[in-house]
């Protein structure tokens, strides 16, 4: 403990946290707050949100929290798969922080958001098996466009291991049948690559 005047440099320390932790609630809070309020709809609405949080230091760890809450869940995975498109890279623990979550999305927008974002993670053997059963789930899910997409993290998936080939050969072959010709036309481009 070093002393100045009557002050501890201790006690400063402790206070400068104290008071780091309190914005850092405060930022949460308020992200939160905000995503509380998003349409669903409004791309300029979500933007202005990510413009507004995407430089403070805890932006996605704070969406990673608000993918856990089925109110922010929605708007938070949107945000995390723009981040991904724009070249977010995730470490391998955050990527299985984000699976454990996703596969517990209750809003099927949510769920679209996770599959889209597939394709930018790291997949590890940690998550690969809870992942395959969740996307077996989404490939008969009743809304075309999530059946398509989660074709995509099954190929995405067997790209990373070859334990998962022979199931994303049986998908591939079964979205070829789907009655939507979103679903088929998603199989037919994925073979192809």
């Amino acid at each position: 403990v070093i002393v100045v005047g009557r002050l501890s440099l201790f006690a400063f320390t402790g206070q400068f946290w104290q008071l780091h932790d309190m914005f850092r609630r405060f930022d949460l809070k308020a992200l939160g707050e905000i995503l509380c309020d998003w349409d669903g709809k409004s791309v300029d609405f979500i933007n202005e949100v990510r413009s507004r949080f995407e430089n403070q230091h805890n932006y996605i760890d704070d969406l990673l929290l608000l993918c856990q809450h089925s109110e922010t869940e929605v708007a938070a995975s949107w945000l995390l798969k723009a981040a991904f498109e724009d070249g977010l890279e995730f470490e391998p623990e955050q990527s299985d922080r984000l699976i454990a979550t996703g596969i517990g999305f209750v809003h099927w927008e949510a769920q679209l958001h996770l599959c889209q974002s597939l394709r930018y993670l790291s997949i590890t053997d940690e998550s690969a098996e809870s992942l395959r059963d969740w996307l077996s789930e989404m490939l008969r899910h009743k809304r075309p466009f999530l059946r398509a997409w989660s074709l995509d993290g099954v190929v995405h998936l067997a790209k990373q291991s070859v334990a998962f080939e022979k199931p994303a050969r049986v998908a591939l072959a079964n979205a070829e049948l789907d009655p939507a010709a979103s679903v088929r036309a998603r199989a037919r481009n994925l073979k192809s690559v």
